[in-house]
């Protein structure tokens, strides 16, 4: 499955949060905590706290984020009553994209998680420097993420 493209100007930045994370493991919870932090009584806070976990796993094992001394960054915009989180990464020679595993495996869930939560996610890299943004924008205005138009 492919990236889902957000309309476009429906995403209107109002506010934003961010933090620079080590790029180890335990940081999976340590984004949570941003993200809980910055959207406190937020009613998508949930569903953005379990995306960004994801998404930060993915930096520490499938980038250079991973490596020691490495980090990412967690970013958290708001824009009306809708959510974009989006997590920068060292970069990595594979392209983020949504894994059907089999049953018996314990990884390869995290962008099919953030697929079924988000209205839309993508991720795009950076040529100088080599970085990788993936995002996910969740609106709480639908049971299962998807905005309503």
């Amino acid at each position: 499955m492919s990236p889902r493209r957000a309309e476009n100007g429906r995403f209107g930045i109002s506010a934003v949060t961010s933090a620079v994370l080590p790029g180890v493991p335990e940081a999976a919870g340590m984004a949570r905590a941003v993200v809980l932090q910055a959207l406190a009584s937020h009613p998508a806070a949930d569903e953005a706290a379990l995306c960004v976990s994801e998404l930060a796993a993915n930096a520490v094992l499938h980038s250079g984020s991973g490596l020691p001394g490495g980090t990412f960054t967690v970013t958290v915009e708001l824009a009306g009553t809708g959510v974009r989180i989006a997590v920068t990464d060292a970069g990595a020679t594979t392209r983020p994209r949504v894994m059907r595993p089999s049953r018996g495996r314990t990884h390869g869930r995290g962008l099919a998680i953030g697929d079924a939560l988000s209205a839309s996610w993508g991720w795009g890299c950076q040529r100088r420097g080599g970085s990788r943004t993936t995002w996910c924008e969740i609106y709480p205005e639908s049971a299962n993420g998807r905005a309503i138009a």
